[in-house]
């Protein structure tokens, strides 16, 4: 498990790429997947070489700027100037080092599932403007679309967004 405290101003998305990688290090059970898949299209003589640059631009890339986005998020409305980064295997989580509460807190929540979520609607709208009939840009388009399910109460996200709702309603306003 890692557990670090970084600058928010010296990080960059590269650094995020790392994390990422590193964090499906310890998914070890998702590159066998991978690895199977990979054989079994080989087999079928499917792409593989297309069917890897989508898993990198689809699965790697889209995590990376999801929580990049939530970095940025942090950075831009609030006055935190640290984060930590928690690694696990079972999840990826950015968490501001100070408290943030508040319609701030459902923003930097909802920034990175909202933005890969646009950004497989931009990708929609380049297979429909070029006509690409293409199960792999289905299946990048698909894989920036499955962030919007991380605002649903029993993932990360969804579940600092209820918390924060919750937190709201009780305490009769934001303070």
């Amino acid at each position: 498990m890692v557990d670090k405290k970084i600058n928010i101003n010296a990080i960059i998305f590269t650094d995020i790429i790392k994390y990422v990688l590193f964090y499906m290090k310890w998914c070890n059970w998702f590159f066998i997947l991978f690895f199977i898949v990979s054989l079994l299209l080989l087999y079928i003589k499917v792409n593989v070489i297309l069917y890897t640059l989508t898993y990198l631009l689809g699965g790697i890339l889209s995590i990376s700027i999801h929580e990049y986005m939530h970095i940025l998020f942090i950075k831009k409305i609030t006055n935190n100037s640290h984060i930590r980064i928690k690694i696990s295997p079972t999840h990826f989580s950015i968490i501001p080092c100070d408290e943030i509460h508040g319609f701030k807190s459902i923003i930097i929540a909802c920034s990175g599932p909202i933005i890969c979520f646009i950004i497989s609607g931009f990708l929609y709208l380049i297979k429909q403007w070029f006509f690409l009939e293409s199960f792999f840009m289905d299946l990048l388009i698909y894989s920036y679309a499955c962030h919007i399910f991380s605002i649903l109460p029993f993932f990360k996200d969804g579940n600092m967004i209820l918390k924060e709702v919750i937190y709201f309603l009780l305490k009769g306003g934001e303070k």
